[in-house]
């Protein structure tokens, strides 16, 4: 009996012999695939993990380094206010030297300071000490007047630097800050719409000068806006810019 090719077909795929070898090499091929697939993410897991893990070193070392930062420079700063104390100090007029010291711990360890951290410290190295034409400070301002001006200031610093290791809450200090930073500014340059609670004198007392800032901040962010849009470009206060331009970011929060 002879069967044509036809039938052949018919009985092959009607025996099942087809569907199972189909099966068993669909099968073969999905596992294939599968292990290739899960080799490969086994593989990006790894490759994350170990990013991961590079991550967090850097990242622990950073915030370990940031800390000494801190505490270094506080120290550093705190020394500076006990020498210009014009009460306990034995030698009140020796400033500039003991200046110098605090500004190279804060040069060396400027890397690991944010933009925070910089307003308060530039305020402390550029405002507080009296400029003849110069970019070098020659005196510091009135001995008293300076002492308790650095002491508020050191306040402001170590409130900030608890609150990048997450103690506690940076805005209101990062604000008292850029307030002051803003008098000092105006303080400076001879604004004669200060009021005068708002003038910086050799008889200035710090709290005086807080309270009268927190109480006159909307006029002080609208004099921020007005000196930057009036400066312009102007090359001789490109410094003050950055600061005024810094204050007005925190203060409009």
């Amino acid at each position: 009996m002879e069967i044509t090719i036809q039938e052949a077909i018919k009985i092959l795929f009607g025996s099942g012999f087809v569907g199972l070898v189909l099966k068993e090499y669909l099968q073969r091929s999905f596992d294939s695939k599968l292990s290739s697939q899960k080799d490969e993410f086994q593989k990006q897991v790894k490759s994350i993990e170990h990013q991961n893990q590079l991550d967090q070193l850097r990242t622990s070392l950073f915030f370990d380094h940031q800390r000494d930062a801190f505490a270094e420079i506080i120290k550093r700063l705190s020394d500076l206010i006990h020498k210009i104390d014009p009460i306990d100090s034995k030698e009140p007029q020796t400033k500039k030297p003991h200046y110098e010291e605090f500004c190279k711990v804060v040069d060396s360890h400027r890397l690991f300071l944010d933009e925070d951290c910089l307003t308060a410290i530039d305020l402390i190295q550029d405002w507080i000490f009296i400029y003849d034409g110069g970019d070098e400070p020659i005196e510091l301002h009135n001995p008293f007047n300076a002492y308790y001006f650095l002491w508020y200031l050191n306040k402001q610093l170590s409130g900030i630097f608890r609150s990048k290791i997450g103690v506690e809450d940076k805005l209101s200090y990062l604000e008292n800050v850029a307030l002051i930073g803003a008098i000092f500014l105006f303080n400076r340059y001879h604004i004669n719409k200060l009021s005068e609670n708002l003038k910086i004198t050799s008889g200035t007392q710090i709290e005086s000068v807080a309270i009268a800032a927190r109480e006159h901040k909307e006029f002080l962010v609208k004099s921020l806006q007005e000196f930057i849009m009036q400066s312009g470009n102007t090359k001789s206060i490109q410094k003050e810019l950055r600061y005024a331009t810094r204050y007005l970011n925190i203060l409009e929060i």
